[in-house]
């Protein structure tokens, strides 16, 4: 399979589980939303508050907070995106069409390179995963395990590393090995479009079942980004790499679903610049801790 590289003139616009289980994950996250004090300090609003994606978020917030009917899907969708979308995405989020039209090259090579990776993979021993946003590979597709718990690892890309795509085969063959070793089941995935890997914090996701699995599959990353240096960014807000996922439901679904509640809940109790500014805070704070989920 020739895979080849990508075009270098990328340019951009300046500056788990079972019912019983998630219920226990989203009332710890709940939990944590219990504020009682609203001259309390928001370290993290105040750290972030500059930011392109922090300002939008505030500003999306006071708007759907300024209507006398809220709609808690559309508060949970504003804190999602804020959560999981690049604030190099939310700077150029006006501009995008002028920003594709620059970028031409870059949005055909990595469909292509993407289409050259699907047709070529060893599809008797590998699995499709894809859906409409990911292309995901499932490593083991023979195995059976029937938890619907998942442990996640993130990992995040620099716009202009879009090639790394190319070794995303090399990197599926080493995870099928660890699978294979562990028993795992081992899914990857990345974005399925340019638009979505331009957009997205996380550009490798991988799914795992078996803990033994992770530091394998840690190094397995890391190998291959050292041995065509590309450089790991750290993932916004300082959140962290690894999560656990219940039933399909993510992290950042629970987190951004509970705070939007929680604003809803709370709406006319306090100000709506304090209410702003504290779920912003909290979905910071929330995103950044590692969710402790009891496995069977």
């Amino acid at each position: 399979m020739q895979l080849s590289q990508s075009p270098s003139n990328l340019s951009s616009q300046p500056s788990n589980r079972t019912t019983a289980q998630n219920a226990s994950s989203a009332q710890n996250i709940a939990a944590a939303l219990n504020w009682s004090d609203p001259k309390v300090f928001y370290p993290n609003y105040q750290k972030y508050r500059f930011l392109a994606k922090v300002i939008f978020t505030k500003q999306k917030i006071l708007e759907i907070l300024k209507k006398s009917k809220l709609d808690t899907s559309v508060l949970k969708n504003i804190i999602y995106n804020f959560l999981v979308n690049r604030n190099e995405y939310f700077l150029m989020k006006e501009k995008l069409t002028e920003f594709y039209e620059k970028n031409p090259g870059a949005r055909n090579w990595y469909q292509n390179t993407r289409d050259i990776i699907e047709n070529n993979l060893d599809w008797k021993t590998l699995r499709s995963s894809s859906n409409p946003g990911w292309f995901g590979i499932n490593t083991n597709p023979e195995a059976h395990n029937h938890t619907k718990l998942d442990y996640k690892i993130y990992t995040t890309i620099a716009m202009k590393d879009y090639g790394f795509i190319r070794h995303i085969p090399s990197l599926a063959n080493k995870l099928r090995e660890i699978s294979l070793k562990n028993g795992d089941i081992i899914n990857l995935k990345i974005p399925y479009a340019f638009t979505a890997f331009a957009s997205h914090n996380d550009s490798i996701v991988v799914h795992f079942k078996n803990k033994d699995s992770e530091q394998e599959i840690l190094q397995a990353i890391d190998s291959r980004l050292r041995q065509n240096n590309i450089v790991e960014m750290p993932r916004e807000f300082g959140r962290s790499k690894r999560a656990v996922e219940a039933n399909w439901d993510s992290f950042s679904d629970l987190v951004s679903e509970n705070i939007a509640k929680w604003l809803v809940d709370h709406k006319g109790k306090f100000d709506d610049e304090v209410l702003a500014q504290w779920a912003i805070h909290y979905a910071i704070d929330l995103s950044q801790k590692i969710p402790s989920i009891n496995w069977q």
